[in-house]
Formats: structure tokens, sequence, C-alpha cells
């Protein structure tokens, strides 16, 4: 696209010489732009926004054109606030508002202005793209935005029963950069576990190239099934291959990344407040010490009620629960799974309340009950935490070595294998090997 754009500007810029000319290559510049910022394009975005600039200028466009039409892009790149900016029509004018009020916590807000644009759809002019306000590219770009709004208010649920209908009639796989199959994916994973029959036709009509990572997906379903270890290597790849994902925040599979990375992994995204707070929420959870976490808990437990959203809730009293019971807090452990298991249900995430409901089935299992690889999980955990030779020297003693054998089968010293072990013993805060056999196996059961 780049240089064939690049091309066209500068033929173009040579043939201009009146107004309408001058107008008409100042909507194609703002139509280069938005394709560029929907893109992530930053370097390729720049450049038409400055042809944007000269061209409005020329025909005295700047504020119902050019002002509108930067606002939105740079929104849709992750910049800018353009609070003094008003737009007008379907794109540059309700669409943009709704997306501004609920990045700026306001996500009700964002969905009444939504609706009420639906109104002067076909009425009011927007004049990036004058005369075809009805078109049903214009009507997939609203599509997208309310059921991504849905997503962030936390009704799951109806977020999905949108998408599948607008599918039905609308090419909601062309709006930013392919953002809708991305959206109507997850949903599929939240509610089914599994993509469904919409989701896999919209993936296939994805124009190229595809920019879907199904790594994160692939992670989700193996999560949503019970298969952590498989759902983190998934995860481990997709931030090896660089994290791609969409500017404006889609729902992934945090609690595997916190789980393998902790507190290093950032990601930039475009995003409600509370979005955001939910997953500091979850890396809270996971990288503080034991120590920490007994002063950590009420106040995790405080900004959690804080979420309005029953998904973003949901998750994070998951993870408390989790937390909880790895570290003997049965009742408590018990209560945050039982509150995330109605929360989910009640955004309309099945699957993911049906996992939750599994992992609160097992705090019910007696202590002698049996599991396929209960120190699977265990390993994964600390695999993050220890060296490739402590977390050896850990998952023997867990599985009843004595430090001579350890060191025979390592052939290194008895003395290597104490030094090795304190080392575990400080980094994950226990005292003796039985704590150690103790706190695996917690983590084997709840993880």
């Amino acid at each position: 696209m780049g240089p064939c754009l690049r091309s066209t500007r500068a033929s173009s810029s040579r043939r201009v010489d009146d107004a309408d000319q001058w107008y008409s290559w100042a909507r194609a510049a703002a139509f280069a732009a938005m394709l560029c910022a929907e893109r992530g394009d930053r370097r390729g975005m720049r450049p038409w926004l400055e042809a944007l600039r000269k061209a409005s200028a020329r025909v005295g466009a700047d504020r119902e054109l050019r002002d509108p039409v930067v606002a939105l892009a740079w929104l849709v790149i992750g910049d800018g606030d353009g609070d003094d900016v008003s737009g007008a029509g379907p794109l540059t004018g309700s669409l943009f508002r709704a997306l501004r009020a609920a990045v700026d916590g306001d996500v009700d807000r964002g969905l009444s202005l939504l609706a009420a644009g639906d109104s002067a759809v076909g009425v009011e002019v927007d004049p990036f793209v004058a005369g075809f306000e009805l078109s049903p590219l214009v009507a997939a770009y609203r599509a997208v935005v309310e059921v991504l709004l849905l997503m962030w208010r936390g009704d799951i649920g109806a977020a999905r029963d949108r998408m599948l209908h607008a599918a039905l009639e609308l090419p909601v796989a062309v709006p930013f950069a392919g953002l809708g199959v991305v959206v109507a994916r997850r949903l599929d994973l939240a509610v089914l576990g599994h993509l469904g029959p919409f989701a896999k036709a919209l993936t296939a009509a994805l124009p190229a190239p595809p920019r879907i990572d199904q790594l994160v997906d692939r992670g989700i379903e193996a999560f949503l099934a019970g298969n952590s270890a498989e759902a983190a290597a998934c995860m481990r790849l997709w931030r090896d291959r660089g994290a791609p994902q969409p500017t404006l925040s889609v729902p992934g599979l945090e609690e595997a990344i916190v789980v393998t990375h902790g507190a290093s992994w950032r990601p930039h995204r475009i995003e409600p407040p509370e979005i955001g707070l939910a997953q500091r929420l979850r890396v809270q959870i996971t990288s503080c010490s034991d120590d920490e976490w007994r002063v950590e808990r009420p106040l995790v437990v405080a900004a959690a009620r804080t979420l309005t959203s029953p998904f973003s809730r949901g998750r994070v009293e998951a993870m408390i629960g989790t937390r909880s019971l790895i570290k003997g807090d049965i009742a408590i452990g018990r209560e945050h799974l039982a509150m995330a298991r109605n929360l989910l249900e009640v955004s309309g995430a099945t699957a993911w309340a049906r996992a939750v409901a599994v992992r609160l089935e097992r705090v019910e299992v007696t202590d002698g009950a049996a599991t396929e690889d209960p120190l699977s999980s265990c390993r994964r955990v600390w695999a993050s935490m220890l060296t490739a030779r402590e977390l050896e020297v850990a998952m023997l003693v867990v599985g009843g070595a004595p430090n001579r054998d350890i060191a025979d089968s390592l052939h290194v010293s008895v003395r290597t294998v104490e030094v090795h072990l304190g080392r575990v013993f400080a980094k994950l805060e226990v005292r003796t090997r039985v704590e150690l056999t103790v706190l695996a196996h917690r983590i084997g059961q709840f993880v």
C-alpha cells in the first residue's frame, strides 16, 4: 500500500489546481492516513496527515474534515486526546465520540452516543465519508465499535449476539485491519470454549494479509480446557513473536502471561481505565511474594470490588481464589472462586464460568485424590522463578530424593545441591523440604 499511495500522492499533487480537486485530494489523504492508523503504521500515517493538513488549508476544511480525521487517526493508533474536536456524521462524529468516552472511562456513555448517532445516519453529513454514510462498510465500523464497547463493559453474551447479527449483513472483517475478526474469535472462545462457524467463516474472509495471531486463541482454548501448561507455552511463543495485538484492547489470556513473565510484561493498548486496572491487579496477584501477599490481598480485593465489568472482575476474583488456595487458605479461595463463577455467568462468558466451576470442584476433592500429572503446573510456574538447575533440584526434592541421590544423579557435590536448595528455599519463601513439597502439590492441584 505504501509505495502505491506515495506515488499517487506525488502525481495527484501536481495535477490539483482547483478547490474541488483539492478537497478530493484532502479526502484521499484522510483515507490513507486512517488506513495507516488502523494498521499501527505511525511512520506511514504522518506524511498523509501532513498532506491532509495542506490540502484542507487550501479549501478551508480544517475544522470540518482535517481536525476530526486527525483526532480519530491518533485515537485509533493510540495517542491524542481530541477533547476539543467535534466531528459530524457516523464516523468522525458519533463513532469518535463513543470511542473517546469509553477510553475516558465511561463505556455506557459511549454506547449511548453510538445509539444516538444511529438516528442521524443518512441525515447528518460526514465530510470524511460524504455520500457513503449509509454504506455497509460505514455500518460495519459502527457495529465493530459497538461490540468492542460491549466487551469492555463486560457484556460478553450480548456482544457475541450483536457480532453474529452484524456478520450476517455487514463486512465486519474489514474495519480496523480485521479487529472484528479478532473480537468474534475471542467472543466464541469466551462463550463456547472453541471457535464456532461464524468466527471461522470471518477468519477465512479476512482480507490478506491476515493479521490474526492464532497463538493467543489456542492459548485461551487450552486454558479453558484445563491445560494450563499448553496455554503458557502458546503465550510464550506469542510473546517471542513480538506479542502482536490490536491497538484497541481485546481480552486475551493475561493470566498465562502474568504467571510466565511476571510484572515485566506491559502491553500497550487503548482501553478504558478499568480494563487497565484489572490487568494491573492480575500482575500484582501473581508477582508479589508470600509475605507481600498477606498485606496486598485485602488491597487487591478492595480494588477488585471497584470493577464494574463482571467479566473483568470475575477473572480477577478467580486469580485471587487460586492464589489463596495455593497458600492453603481453602475457605477464602473457595469464596473467591464461587464469586468468580457467578460473575462470569452474569457476563455471558459461559466457557470461562465453566472453567472456574471445574477448579472450584477440585477444592472439594479429598487430599489423597490422584491427578494425571500433579506437578506439571508446578514445574511451569517455578520455571519463571528459578534457574534451570535450581528447578531440577527442587523437583527432585519434591519427588522425595535425598541430597546424596540428587548429587549423584546430577553429577555434582552434595554441597552444590545444598547451595541450590538454599536458593530455592529463599526464592519460594519456604523453610523446609516438607513446605516445598506441600507448596508444589498445592500448585499442581489448583493451577
